[in-house]
């Protein structure tokens, strides 16, 4: 019985650390509980990175905080570039995510992959969260994902 115990609270503790991850590296994303946290992994390459991965059933959310002190605030130019040459085969926003400017790209892989990212350079990081999803994903749930994740991006602040 006593080893039953360590064991669930071996369980509880990796669920626990687990539980507010993002938070806790000061950033507030509000996640819905059907997006299980399937992994975090910190490494360094050229910038310091932290990276967390979600899933659900039919999609992937990948957010990630990297150190980045040569980063610039996002403006058109960044859309612009991904706009005006085709063989990126994105396209991008520039919008304003709670007085700070943000890149909002969408591309289609060849791999039949849609994914959306949203980009933020701000405080000497660079944010990016990003959602993919296979391009037969069902329209009526591939737009329920689309809004979620808007749902998911306008909740992002930084608790620095």
């Amino acid at each position: 019985m006593k080893a039953l115990t360590l064991i669930l609270a071996f369980i509880a503790s990796i669920h626990n650390s687990y539980a507010m991850p993002l938070a806790g590296h000061g950033i507030q994303l509000d996640i819905p509980q059907s997006w299980a946290l399937n992994s975090f992994r910190e490494y360094s390459s050229i910038n310091d990175v932290m990276e967390w991965v979600y899933k659900v059933d039919d999609a992937t959310m990948i957010v990630t905080k990297t150190k980045c002190s040569h980063c610039k605030e996002i403006s058109q130019e960044n859309a612009d570039e991904f706009n005006f040459h085709k063989e990126f085969s994105t396209s991008a926003l520039l919008i304003n995510l709670n007085g700070i400017n943000a890149l909002y790209t969408v591309y289609e892989s060849p791999k039949q992959v849609f994914t959306r990212t949203l980009t933020i350079n701000i405080e000497g990081y660079q944010y990016g969260i990003q959602q993919s999803m296979s391009t037969d994903v069902p329209f009526v749930r591939a737009s329920h994902m689309e809004r979620l994740f808007f749902s998911i991006i306008n909740s992002f602040k930084i608790n620095d």
